[in-house]
This record gives C-alpha cells, structure tokens and sequence, in this order.
C-alpha cells in the first residue's frame, strides 16, 4: 500500500484490524465515526475528502402506491443479485423488526471473485494468509417511514466493516395525479461518505481508476430492480451525478433540505 502510507507498521495494523472486522460476524457494531475513519488512523498521507453523491430517478407504472410501497419493503430481495447460480452478492437483515424500521440491520455479503481478489491484493503480503473468501459490509437503519400514503423515508449509516462511513437516504413520492391514471413515483437518494478501509479504497481504484463506484446502498441497482418488479418505464430525469467533494457545494446543500436525516452526519463530518 505505497500509494496510501509510507508506515509499514501502521499498514500492517490497519489490514489487521480489516481482516478481524470483515471476520467478525456479530451484529450490533458500532457505526464507523465519519470525521475520524480507521484510514485517517494511517499516519503520512492527507485526509480522504467527503463525497455527496444524489440520484434521481422518475418511475411510471400501473401499480398502485400500495403495491409501489409492498416492493420497496422487499430491501433484501432488491439488492441482492439476482442470478440463481453463483450470485456475487446477497443483502441480507441480521437484526431488528420484520417490516423496514428504525434499528435494523442489514449485511451486504459479497463473493464476487473479482472484487475480493482486488481487495487481498491491495493488502498484499501484511496479513498471512489473508485471502477474503466474503466481504462484509453492514448498515443500520436510522429512520424509515412512513412506508405508505404518497411520501417515505429511509435513512441509514455505515457500521465498522463497511468501506466507506456516512449515511445514506432515499426519499419516495409517489402520485398518481396524473391524467393517464398512471402512477408517477419519484425515487430520490443522496449520500455522504468518507473512504474508511484502504483495503477497499485501493481495489476501487485499480479497478475503475478512482473509488467512485462504492455506494454505501446501491439505490441505482435498487431503482432498476424496483422499475422491473412493478413493470414501470423509467422517466427522463435530472442527472445522476457527484455533488462535489466538498460539504459546502451548493448542489449539496439543496439536496439536504429534502434528506434532511442526513444532517447528524453532515454535523459529524464538520467537527
């Protein structure tokens, strides 16, 4: 890990504690602290910027919002892969209430051949024997609801053995004013993140030449299941895109008056 610490030691540590959080298969962990990751322990080296990344996305179908509402509550269904054999990745809840609510959790469990063989690369020869056969990678949920009516929220932070700390939020409308009787529903997420391992920062890298595509929830994947199972057309809508590197970007502060649950994080971030 050159390019991320001079520090031998400090490495060898950090890929220590990765492989023992990965490991760990107890629920409840602590959320990683957004303004001091395990990477910003790496001593020589400038800290990660914070990321704000929105997508937005337009759904037409002729479901009803009871059934746009049944769907969504389905997480571990839409962000799991959904080929039968040899799936690289499946989201599964490991805590909490059966219906979506405030505390539980959920594991994103990947055996993506690639994307583990690039992460235990990245660690080198640090930690013996080290070859990941799963990348875990948990979340919790801080606010949901109310899953109903036209509008919904989901808020969730990044536990200790996710690659990146922050916070998640999607944010649901759906209407059916419109004048074909078709229901419009409107699928609005942000997030703010902060790399957290450099195991995972480095195979991001080397893999797509920058780290842009981890996600703390994968929503676009999410909103392509989700068109799919309510046999909807997606709908022309503003571009998905990074709001910036900095908490100060004006896209970013007009996506918070809507993902307002974000805020604790953003408040974390500007210590």
């Amino acid at each position: 890990m050159a390019d991320i610490s001079g520090d031998l030691t400090a490495e060898q540590a950090h890929c220590d504690a990765f492989v023992r959080e990965n490991a760990d298969p107890d629920i409840r962990r602590p959320a990683h602290d957004p303004s001091a990751t395990p990477l910003d322990g790496l001593a020589g080296r400038p800290p990660e910027p914070v990321t704000a990344r929105r997508t937005l996305v337009a759904i037409t179908t002729r479901q009803t919002s009871f059934d746009v509402w049944a769907a969504l509550g389905m997480l571990e269904e839409l962000l799991s892969d959904y080929r039968r054999i040899a799936p690289h990745y499946r989201f599964l809840q490991t805590a909490g209430e059966a219906g979506i609510a405030a505390g539980n959790e959920y594991r994103l469990a990947i055996s993506d051949p690639a994307l583990l063989g690039a992460v235990t690369d990245a660690m080198g020869d640090r930690v013996e024997a080290a070859r990941l056969d799963r990348r875990n990678m948990d979340v919790r949920v801080v606010r949901a609801g109310p899953w109903g009516g036209e509008t919904g929220e989901l808020v969730v932070e990044a536990l200790r053995n996710h690659a990146l700390a922050g916070a998640s939020s999607l944010w649901v409308l759906a209407h059916d004013d419109r004048d074909d009787g078709n229901l419009r529903v409107t699928l609005d997420a942000f997030e703010i993140t902060r790399p957290a391992w450099a195991p995972d920062l480095l195979a991001a890298r080397r893999s797509s030449g920058e780290a842009a595509g981890t996600r703390i929830m994968d929503w676009e994947y999410l909103f392509e299941r989700l068109a799919q199972r309510l046999d909807g057309l997606p709908e022309a809508s503003d571009p998905t895109g990074s709001c910036g590197d900095v908490l100060g970007d004006a896209h970013a502060r007009d996506a918070l008056k809507i993902h307002g649950g974000l805020q604790p994080c953003v408040d974390r971030m500007s210590r």
